[in-house]
């Protein structure tokens, strides 16, 4: 449920044209073309919350391509939510790899409101390709490293994802083949 009571979520300055156009960064032809790239190069390095009002939430998703950091679309849907870093609506900077829900959400009972601006993590751990090659790069403090097969796919898309079928989107993310099922709590 959206989190349409709380005043924070209603219009916001530039929110419908921004669901009307998005904007993509240039991204190599053979990583349009070849999964093995992303299950190689990208990284699922968070995901979490962060409180926007009294009653309600946003999603984030932090991705990098360690390959080409700069070769990551603007936005891309993750099941049934679009996410965008483009530093409009919710997203607070564009470019900087963390990808922010388009819409916020009603707080939960399991998930009681905090302060606004605080972060929780709805995801333990790292979510990296079969075949990813910067292991070394995560940083001194290892986190847990969970490997799947790790999609960013091309509309119309063989992920599972509803950004495709919307017109939102061109990009969506999805993993499989995960040695079990990631509980996301969000």
């Amino acid at each position: 449920m959206s989190g349409i009571l709380d005043p924070v979520c209603w219009f916001q300055p530039g929110k419908i044209a921004l669901m009307l156009s998005i904007v993509l960064v240039h991204i190599p032809a053979a990583a349009q073309r070849d999964g093995s790239y992303w299950n190689a190069h990208l990284a699922v390095l968070d995901m979490r919350t962060r409180v926007v009002g009294a009653t309600a939430y946003v999603r984030e998703i932090r991705l990098r391509n360690f390959q080409n950091p700069d070769s990551l679309p603007s936005a891309f849907g993750f099941a049934a939510d679009l996410f965008s870093d483009d530093g409009k609506g919710f997203d607070q900077l564009a470019g900087d790899g963390l990808y922010t829900s388009r819409r916020c959400f009603a707080h939960q009972p399991a998930f009681p409101p905090v302060s606004v601006g605080q972060r929780l993590a709805a995801v333990d751990g790292v979510i990296v390709g079969m075949d990813f090659k910067h292991i070394d790069l995560l940083g001194r403090q290892q986190p847990t490293v969970i490997r799947c097969n790790l999609k960013l796919c091309a509309c119309p898309s063989p992920c599972l994802c509803f950004a495709c079928e919307w017109d939102e989107a061109d990009w969506c993310l999805d993993w499989t083949d995960c040695p079990e099922a990631i509980p996301i709590n969000w």
